[in-house]
C-alpha cells in the first residue's frame, strides 16, 4: 500500500472513531439525563433531609442538590495533604522540592504520642489548636462565600471508640462528640449542611493510607481486615448506633456515609461490604433515626445492589469518581461514557452523590464535570479544601486553598514539621500557619477559581 493511501485511510479511520465515541457519548447521556427524573417539591413530615426516587429534599420538602467540600486531614491523617509529619524532610534537587512519604493516622499517633518533648496534656492541647486553626467559622464562612452549601466531614473510629487490646468501648459523650460537636455546630451556624463520613474503620476497609490502619498496603489484599473480624464489625455497628444517638434529631446532618471507599479482598464493593452496610443500616433505623444513609460503591456504578435487595429505604448512593488520565487521553466525555455503560441494567431509583472527586487542574473538565453533576442531579463535594504544597504529581490543584510556609516561594511550598521530634513551640506554630487568616501561609488554587466561575455563572 502506497504510503500516502496508508496515512488517508489511518486519518479517516481516526476521524470515525472519534465521531462514534462522541455519538456514543451524547446517546448515552442524553438517555441518562431522560431517566433522571425528579420531582421539585415533595412532601417531607421528617424534618430531615430525604431522598424519594432520585432526588434529594430538604426538611421543608424543597429539591437539594449537595455541592459542597471535603474537609480532608482534619480527623484522618493523609500523607500528601498533611502539614505534618513524623520524619525529617529531604530535598530533592530534581523536583525542586521537599520530598513527602504516605503517612497512615495510626502512624502519626504512634510518633506524636512517642515525641519525648510533649507530655500528655501537651499532646492534647496541639490538637485542639490544629482542630481549630485548620477548620473555624472564617473558613465556614469562606466555604459559603464561595456557593457550597455542604461540608463532608471524614472522622476516625477513634474519635468514638476507645480501643485497648482489642477491645472496644465508646467513649464518653463529652469526648466522643466535642470535636466533632464543633464543627457540625460552625456549619449550622452557617448555613451548611454536614456529611458524616466515617473515613477510617479497626482493620481497614480498603487497605489504603486514609484508611488509617498502622500496616496498610494497597498492593496486598491480606491488609484489608475489617470485613473479616466479627470483633471490629460489632464495634463499627455499636460506634454507627451512638452516633445515631447524638444526632438523629440534627438538622444540620444531611446523610450518614457509612463507610469510606469500602472494597473487599476481591478488591471491590460487593455482598461482603453490602451485609456489613446491612447491620449499620437497621441499627440506624432501629434507633427511629431517619436520616439519609449513604452507601458507597466508589469506582463504578456497578459496585451497589438493588437497594429493594435489602429493603433499603431513604438511601443515596455514592461513588467517588477520578480520572487519573485527564489530559493523557481519556477526556471526561469518554470516562463517563464507561461509568455510564457499567451502569446498563443498575440504574436504580436512589439519588446520586459524588463524595470525592477532582478534576485537576483542566478548566474545561470543571466546566463540562460539573454540567454533567447539574443536569443529572447528582450531589457532590470535591477532594479537598486545604492542602499543603507538595510539588510532586500531586498536584495544587486538589485543595481549594494551598498552604505555604517558605516565605511564599512556590519552589519550596510547605516544609511539613516532625511531631515526632519537634517542640512544643514548633508544632504549634505549624498548626496556627494553618489558619485561613495567616495570609502569608495562604494561596487560593485555580480550583478556587474554577468553582467560582461555576458558581458565578
Amino acid at each position: 500500500m502506497k504510503k500516502g493511501l496508508r496515512i488517508t485511510l489511518i486519518v479517516v479511520s481516526s476521524f470515525l472513531l472519534a465521531l462514534l465515541l462522541f455519538l456514543l457519548f451524547a446517546v448515552v447521556n442524553h438517555s441518562v439525563r431522560n431517566s433522571v427524573k425528579v420531582d421539585e417539591k415533595i412532601e417531607n413530615t421528617t424534618g430531615l433531609v430525604v431522598a424519594k426516587g432520585r432526588g434529594l429534599y430538604d426538611e421543608d420538602g424543597n429539591k437539594l442538590i449537595l455541592k459542597g467540600v471535603n474537609l480532608g486531614n482534619l480527623f484522618v491523617t493523609e500523607g500528601w495533604i498533611s502539614p505534618y509529619a513524623t520524619y525529617d524532610m529531604e530535598w530533592n534537587s530534581d523536583s525542586n522540592h521537599y520530598d513527602y512519604k504516605e503517612l497512615s493516622h495510626e502512624q502519626f499517633l504512634k510518633g506524636f504520642n512517642s515525641n519525648p518533648n510533649l507530655n500528655d496534656n501537651e499532646r492534647r492541647e496541639l490538637l485542639e489548636i490544629y482542630y481549630e486553626n485548620f477548620f473555624n467559622d472564617l473558613d465556614a464562612k469562606f466555604i459559603k462565600s464561595i456557593g457550597f452549601n455542604c461540608i463532608r466531614i471524614p472522622f476516625y473510629y477513634k474519635n468514638i471508640l476507645d480501643e485497648n487490646d482489642g477491645v472496644f468501648t465508646l467513649k464518653d459523650e463529652v469526648s466522643a462528640f466535642k470535636d466533632l460537636d464543633r464543627v457540625v455546630n460552625i456549619c449550622s451556624d452557617n448555613d451548611l449542611y454536614v456529611v458524616l463520613d466515617l473515613h477510617g474503620c479497626p482493620g481497614s476497609q480498603n487497605g489504603y493510607e486514609h484508611s488509617g490502619a498502622i500496616d496498610y498496603d494497597k498492593y496486598n489484599k491480606d491488609t484489608i481486615r475489617f470485613w473479616y473480624n466479627d470483633t471490629y464489625i460489632d464495634a463499627i455497628v455499636d460506634l454507627w448506633k451512638y452516633v445515631s444517638n447524638h444526632y438523629k434529631d440534627n438538622k444540620t446532618i444531611a446523610m450518614y456515609d457509612l463507610i469510606n471507599e469500602p472494597r473487599s479482598r476481591k478488591l471491590v464493593s460487593d455482598k461482603t461490604v453490602w451485609n456489613v452496610y446491612d447491620k449499620i443500616y437497621k441499627v440506624i433505623r432501629e434507633n427511629g433515626d431517619n436520616h439519609n444513609i449513604a452507601l458507597e460503591g466508589i469506582w463504578s456504578f456497578s459496585r451497589l445492589p438493588n437497594p429493594k435487595k435489602y429493603s433499603w429505604e431513604n438511601v443515596t448512593y455514592s461513588y467517588h469518581f477520578y480520572n487519573w488520565f485527564t489530559g493523557k487521553g481519556l477526556s471526561n466525555n469518554m470516562f463517563y461514557t464507561y461509568q455510564d455503560l457499567s451502569n446498563f441494567g443498575r440504574n436504580y431509583e436512589v439519588p446520586v452523590y459524588i463524595g470525592e472527586f477532582t478534576f485537576f487542574d483542566d478548566e474545561k473538565s470543571w466546566k463540562t464535570g460539573l454540567k454533567l453533576y447539574d443536569e443529572r442531579h447528582y450531589s457532590w463535594t470535591l477532594w479537598t479544601y486545604k492542602m499543603p504544597v507538595e510539588g510532586s504529581w500531586w498536584t495544587n490543584s486538589w485543595g481549594i486553598i494551598n498552604l505555604y510556609n517558605y516565605d511564599d516561594e512556590a519552589s519550596k511550598g510547605w516544609h511539613k514539621v516532625n511531631v515526632s521530634t519537634a517542640t512544643y513551640d514548633e508544632i504549634k506554630a505549624c498548626f496556627l500557619a494553618t489558619n485561613l487568616s495567616n495570609t502569608s501561609s495562604i494561596k487560593y488554587s485555580n480550583t478556587y477559581k474554577f468553582l467560582k466561575d461555576y458558581f458565578d455563572k
